[in-house]
Formats: C-alpha cells, sequence, structure tokens
C-alpha cells in the first residue's frame, strides 16, 4: 500500500475549490504526521500561490495540531 505523501498539486487544470477537496481526501489517506501536513502542501505549491504561504509563519505552518493545512489553504 502507498503511503501518499505527497499531496495533490494545485495546477491550472483544475479549480481552487476541487484541490481543496482533494487536499481534505489526502489527508484522509496520508500517513504524513498532521504537524508535517502543511509543510508537504507548501512544497507542493508553485508560482503565486507558493509565493502567498511564505508569507506565513513557520510556526503556523507546522502546528502540532494540524491546524497550519487550514491556514496555507486560505493563503
Amino acid at each position: 500500500m502507498s503511503s501518499y505523501k505527497a499531496p495533490p498539486e494545485l495546477n491550472d487544470e483544475k479549480s481552487f475549490k476541487d484541490w481543496k477537496k482533494e487536499i481534505e481526501i489526502w489527508q484522509l489517506a496520508t500517513e504524513v504526521n498532521k504537524e508535517k501536513q502543511a509543510a508537504m502542501i507548501f512544497l507542493s505549491l508553485k508560482g503565486k500561490s507558493r509565493e502567498a504561504v511564505l508569507e506565513l509563519d513557520k510556526d503556523i505552518i507546522g502546528a502540532a495540531d494540524g491546524s497550519g493545512v487550514t491556514k496555507v489553504k486560505k493563503a
């Protein structure tokens, strides 16, 4: 069984709404701990999306409770 480490990519071929839903499904399937999920999502981003997330403090992205994912999706 795959560990589903890589989160879905955000690209021009899918809507932001669909990408957010894919992230939620990925969170259900991944073995990546909650503290690292937002960082993994950040690393999959490109362009302006990545730049927007860079504005967040690393402590927010790496929150132990996993709340960083919500912040990344809003950035």
